[in-house]
């Protein structure tokens, strides 16, 4: 049985309910695994001999990590786990007899159409999982507990259960990662805002043609964090989680004050559209958005440019380069200088 000593002494250190659950599915899991072994004491079969005794191994490794809170985070803790819980769990199905293998698939069954996996690989698993029901009631019973007549249907079921394990990790693991996303983009968030307060204390010495171009751009971070911050994150799951915290937390930010020093110095110099109160005309016929608080403007298109992100900022410089392109092309034109008169050669001949 398993150890109740151990659970009374971890469980006075257990500070939050992730972590009692955590030491309660332990306890399951050993428990679990106690029923089983006492089931096949008897048995002469050397795999599954092996097999009692790799999970042994591997059930009191789990058990040390789990006490030993230092060595990782409670989240950490948690996701690794997770993980090992379901590793074991697969195992199990290698030790169960006919009834308990028929109670697995059924599960199996209903937890498929709780994954996130394409329909196609859905319904190839659900007919796999189907088929060895089908096989597992048609076992006599004088052989229902025989290895060999429950090796195939064992493996089988391991695999389906492995790939409905593994969808629900990604899962949990795509939280745990989302959620420090969150903390992180919030951070960055509240950094910005103290940097646009402490720009606009900044002495008056300082030149303010320079100081407001920073500040448009701390305006675009502050889009393009916002518009990360507002983001599903999607795929966080895969790749290093530093990786993700860079190209979710970070790189949005970047991409948003580039955004925003490009849009606004397009504004101010007219090349594609400008700001003011002037209207287009022959000599100007750009778009020209009539607003009275220029200043004002420039810091809403700074932020809009920001959220827009890499959107904005491609299509902005391809229609720049295009347009350049054009003005180019106009001043390097050849002019059509006239041809000097033709000599009157019978003139000459006389």
């Amino acid at each position: 049985m398993a150890d109740e000593q151990f659970y009374v002494h971890s469980l006075k250190h257990i500070e939050n309910a992730t972590e009692e659950h955590l030491f309660a599915s332990m306890l399951s899991i050993e428990t679990e695994f106690d029923i089983l072994k006492s089931r096949l004491s008897a048995t002469n079969e050397p795999f599954t001999i092996d097999i009692i005794a790799q999970l042994d191994i591997r059930i009191s490794l789990l058990r040390k990590t789990l006490e030993d809170g230092k060595s990782k985070g409670p989240d950490k803790k948690s996701v690794f786990f997770r993980e090992s819980a379901h590793r074991i769990d697969e195992d199990f199905i290698l030790l169960r007899n006919r009834e308990e293998l028929i109670t697995v698939a059924l599960t199996i069954l209903d937890n498929l159409h709780f994954t996130d996996l394409p329909i196609e690989i859905v319904n190839v698993w659900d007919k796999k999982v189907t088929d060895v029901v089908e096989i597992l009631e048609n076992i006599p019973s004088r052989c229902a507990n025989d290895a060999n007549s429950l090796a195939e249907p064992r493996i089988n079921l391991k695999a389906a259960l492995n790939v409905v394990n593994r969808s629900l990790d990604g899962n949990y693991n795509e939280l745990y990662m989302v959620k420090y996303c969150r903390v992180f983009q919030g951070a960055v968030v509240l950094f910005i805002l103290s940097s646009l307060a402490a720009l606009r204390s900044i002495d008056s010495a300082v030149d303010k043609t320079l100081l407001s171009y920073v500040y448009y751009c701390a305006l675009g971070a502050l889009g393009g964090s916002l518009s990360s911050l507002l983001s599903n994150a999607q795929g966080l799951s895969k790749g290093n989680f530093f990786n993700n915290i860079f190209l979710n937390v970070f790189s949005r930010p970047i991409i948003g004050a580039a955004s925003a020093l490009v849009m606004v110095l397009v504004a101010k110099s007219r090349l594609l559209f400008g700001i003011g109160l002037d209207k287009p005309g022959i000599e100007n016929p750009l778009l020209i958005l009539p607003v009275a608080n220029v200043e004002a403007a420039y810091r809403v298109l700074s932020i809009a440019s920001g959220f827009g992100g890499e959107r904005w900022l491609k299509s902005t410089m391809d229609q720049l380069i295009s347009k350049l392109t054009v003005y180019a092309s106009r001043n390097t034109a050849p002019t059509n200088t006239p041809a000097p008169p033709a000599q009157d050669t019978s003139q000459t001949n006389t």
